[in-house]
């Protein structure tokens, strides 16, 4: 009988694609933080410690190529407190019967009442151009974490590319399991003879 082998290329193409994403969700976590508010209660994760060491990681970089490190531990101390105190929100919320979603990436600070922008529009558009101004701004005084927060934004684009690809998915998996539902309704009118 034929032992079928397990394909090592695929595996091990899965588990890049599991690292890259992991880092990818981390990169944008760490100016999600910064940008919004309300995180569900299982958001911030994993994602926050491979966050905490890729802002480690630039600030080596920076130290390393003779730029002041100074500005990219400050942006690690702000990163750090701000993910502790949305850990703390989201612990608080859950305690009062808070029913958001529990991995809800936040409420953009930039959303106003009543406003023509969508959440969805400004944490796809207006997000990334706010950051990259920020990042222009200040490319002159701190190379290193404007590089940083060019390397961020994108990934944060990536992230809500990879929710939207999923969301998508689930409502077309909806849509194809109320498709699936009504020809079966169907069926069964048919084979009971039932014609309304």
């Amino acid at each position: 009988m034929f032992n079928q082998q397990p394909n090592q290329g695929s595996a091990i193409g899965q588990n890049v694609g599991s690292l890259l994403y992991i880092g990818v969700e981390g990169c944008a976590l760490s100016i999600e933080v910064f940008l919004h508010r309300h995180f569900g209660a299982r958001y911030i994760g994993f994602q926050g410690l491979v966050a905490t060491a890729l802002i480690g990681v630039f600030i080596v970089f920076c130290g390393d190529h003779g730029h002041d490190p100074r500005p990219m531990i400050l942006f690690l101390v702000a990163y750090l407190v701000l993910v502790a105190c949305a850990r703390l929100d989201a612990f608080r919320r859950t305690m009062r019967g808070d029913k958001t979603h529990s991995r809800y990436s936040g409420t953009p600070w930039l959303i106003k009442p009543n406003a023509r922008l969508s959440e969805i529009t400004i944490k796809k558009f207006v997000e990334p151009i706010v950051v990259l101004g920020i990042a222009a701004l200040i490319s002159d005084y701190n190379q290193p974490l404007a590089a940083y927060l060019i390397v961020a934004v994108s990934c944060l684009v990536g992230s809500n590319l990879r929710a939207a690809m999923w969301m998508r998915g689930r409502v077309m998996d909806m849509n194809d399991a109320v498709a699936d539902q009504e020809q079966v309704a169907q069926q069964f009118r048919d084979m009971r003879g039932d014609h309304f």
